[in-house]
């Protein structure tokens, strides 16, 4: 009997050991079955089939054709593309919300021809110790200023000091006395790409805090207006009241100061940015007050179509190369071991293809390092050793050069001017609708005092009409130029009304 027991109980242990093996048997199988159905349901949803009805449907199909259902493929495809996209401007908001309160309004009283006007701009903060970037041309010329304002997001308005004005850089700094701002973050430009999104911030026609979002367009660009290159191209909506203000990336950072639109003259979403490294190296000349940079002593150019063109057709010079930087004249004073044509590509055994790469080189230096650089002449490699000087304020180069470079006209004596030679395809005389034969002969500058009037019946006389109204600190040339053209035989007189219109060297 208590064998029999023992059994018993033995056989009642195994009994639920097997209830329980079975049981678990049976779970594993429901839930396989559960997975099976759910991969072969995804992998139909992916092959194209409807969930379901089954039926093939075409990859590129939303619902299913035979029974109306939406395919999941349709939803995976709008996840990736349109979702994704809902996703990243959904962050905007929260971006802005969080950079606004550094973006300011920028208001400068001015005096001019006995008259008080009032202009705008944008900043943005960019120190706790109240920094404010803005551009130059919003400052313009300090000495006309009856002051400088500054509003915050807040509606708050302090008086602003202007700390420095960087011509060459289109770039200014005032400095506010306030508690509790927030700087702005700089980003790293040399990661961006064309097409990634950005956005600006500012006060275009006195409407403050606009946002206006779009993508870079290319980067790298120039402009004859401006000395250095570089530029971000966009087509964020840039208006006038907007520049100064900053270009944020998505993640919040400066990746450029907004400065010049076109979208009035051309078509919509041509507009240009500053770059940050340039507006970095702006700032550390703030303690000082003064910028002081670093240069060689050269005017330079990207070797384009357009200028091999007008180097072959003006002056007889055949470039075959398509990298490197082409020296187009040396600055006045300055004993170099260049000349005009020859085509730096090293720096330091650094490769030189663009004008930009040779600025954000010599960006990095310091006044009095010696430099080595290599140059094509006649296709021969040479190397030369420099060292760096401080670039002046108003650098001069050759008048001749000058007037080839910024003008882009070619001149000769003629019967009562100035005759116009030859006209380069993108410059200011095209721009002017000056054309090759006519005749330059009287030059109206220095409007705010009343207007000098310059005959110009030599090409002498034209080059120092042209110094004289051209203004090296501003890097703007103010003038009106009476010229003669010939209609059949005969000649008749035209001017160019009163214009200023914004040129640079770009040296370096």
């Amino acid at each position: 009997m208590s064998f029999g027991k023992q059994d018993g109980t033995v056989r009642r242990k195994w009994f639920r050991t097997d209830r329980r093996c079975v049981v678990g048997k049976r779970l594993f199988f429901i839930i396989f079955a559960l997975v099976s159905v759910f991969i072969f349901t995804a992998a139909l949803d992916f092959a194209g089939f409807c969930p379901e009805c089954g039926t093939k449907c075409d990859d590129s199909a939303k619902f299913c054709t035979s029974c109306g259902a939406k395919l999941k493929q349709a939803e995976g495809t709008a996840k990736t593309g349109k979702e994704a996209k809902t996703d990243a401007d959904d962050e905007l908001p929260k971006i802005v919300e969080k950079v606004a309160p550094s973006v300011v309004l920028v208001r400068t009283l001015k005096n001019e021809l006995n008259a008080q006007y009032q202009d705008m701009g944008s900043g943005f903060i960019v120190s706790k110790e109240g920094y404010i970037i803005t551009n130059a041309h919003v400052i313009d010329d300090p000495e006309d200023l009856e002051g400088v304002k500054v509003v915050m997001s807040d509606k708050k308005e302090y008086e602003a000091g202007i700390l420095l004005c960087d011509y060459q850089a289109d770039l200014a700094v005032l400095r506010i006395q306030a508690e509790g701002i927030v700087p702005v973050k700089f980003g790293n430009v040399d990661i961006l790409q064309s097409g990634e999104k950005v956005f600006a911030i500012g006060n275009p026609i006195g409407l403050e805090r606009s946002t206006s979002s779009g993508i870079i367009s290319a980067k790298g660009r120039y402009l004859g207006c401006y000395e250095y290159e570089g530029l971000l191209q966009t087509d964020a909506a840039v208006n006038p009241g907007n520049s100064g203000g900053p270009l944020f990336n998505m993640r919040g950072e400066v990746v450029g100061v907004t400065s010049l639109g076109y979208s009035k003259w051309y078509t919509e979403g041509l507009n240009f940015a500053i770059p940050a490294p340039l507006v970095l190296d702006t700032m550390k000349y703030i303690p000082a007050g003064k910028v002081k940079r670093p240069w060689i002593g050269i005017a330079v150019q990207d070797l384009t179509p357009d200028l091999k063109q007008w180097e072959e057709a003006a002056h007889e010079r055949k470039i075959t190369e398509t990298d490197g930087v082409f020296i187009a004249s040396i600055a006045e004073g300055k004993e170099l071991p260049f000349k005009k044509g020859d085509i730096v590509v090293k720096l330091d055994e650094m490769s030189i293809k663009k004008v930009w790469d040779l600025q954000k080189e010599i960006l990095g230096r310091k006044i009095g390092d010696e430099l080595s650089v290599t140059v094509l002449r006649n296709g021969k490699e040479m190397n030369f050793k420099v060292k760096m000087t401080e670039k002046p304020l108003q650098a001069r180069f050759p008048v001749e050069d000058e007037v080839d470079i910024m003008f882009g006209a070619t001149f000769s004596k003629g019967s009562g001017g100035a005759k116009i030679e030859k006209v380069r395809s993108k410059c200011l005389a095209v721009g002017m609708g000056l054309k090759e034969g006519w005749e330059i002969t009287t030059v109206l500058v220095n409007k705010k005092k009343g207007g000098d009037r310059l005959e110009t019946g030599s090409v002498e006389n034209f080059y120092n009409a042209f110094r004289s109204a051209y203004n090296y600190e501003l890097k703007y040339i103010e003038w009106e130029i009476y010229f003669n053209k010939n209609d059949g035989g005969e000649w008749s007189k035209y001017y160019y009304p009163w214009r200023q219109e914004y040129v640079a060297m770009n040296s370096t």
